[in-house]
């Protein structure tokens, strides 16, 4: 009622700590300004945790990587994006072309944890090979993708990471990205919301100013 009174649009929204790493929160900077009625409260969290809060009308929608299909919600995709190998510019394999899977299993792996969409689909690519990431040098796993990757550009440990999350750090020379080779690990970035949401204009928005932003 606040809102219709004011013609302002308050909008909770949820991402996954990798979509945050993205270009996703200049998007949503973006649609504010182009709107200067709306406000956004950004919430990063677990995608289990961003879908019981979207069923439960506690957030107006999510940007999130690998979605798990869900009647009760709406899925657009974004983006596509995949995961490869995050290096230091100094690591030995920081030149290399690409990587195999083999050759990392005895470096300082610096990973996110369990939960994380990221993690998982790391150890499906692994089953699928029949490798275990036992077999590997896990040194540390955390989930706050900013810190993981300044560990890495330090040359402090190696990471399986999105491309998309990197894409200043790569800009910069911070951090070197290798392909996997024969990797399978591709996930779409996606944006979901309830059947019901009542601004579906602002999806169309979203989508008009990623590709813009990511044209540049």
């Amino acid at each position: 009622i606040e809102d219709s009174k004011s013609e302002t649009r308050h909008l909770n929204v949820g991402i996954t700590p990798t979509a945050g790493e993205t270009i996703i929160p200049q998007v949503l900077a973006t649609l504010c300004n182009e709107n200067p009625g709306i406000h956004i409260n950004i919430g990063v969290n677990t995608i289990q945790k961003i879908y019981t809060r979207l069923k439960a009308y506690e957030l107006d929608f999510a940007v999130v990587e690998g979605a798990v299909p869900d009647a009760a919600l709406v899925t657009t995709t974004l983006d596509t994006d995949y995961l490869c190998l995050a290096v230091s510019p100094i690591h030995r394999l920081a030149r290399a072309k690409t990587v195999s899977i083999r050759e990392i299993r005895h470096e300082k792996l610096i990973l996110r944890s369990q939960s994380a969409g990221t993690r998982q689909l790391f150890e499906k690519h692994l089953g699928a090979r029949n490798l275990s990431l036992s077999e590997f040098n896990v040194m540390m796993e955390l989930d706050n993708v900013s810190m993981i990757k300044e560990l890495v550009s330090m040359d402090l440990g190696i990471t399986i990471i999105a491309k998309s999350a990197c894409r200043e750090e790569l800009a910069s020379g911070r951090l070197s990205i290798i392909p996997i080779e024969n990797s399978t690990m591709v996930r779409q970035i996606d944006m979901v919301y309830q059947k019901d949401f009542i601004h579906p204009e602002l999806i169309e928005n979203i989508r008009r100013i990623y590709e813009e932003l990511k044209a540049k």
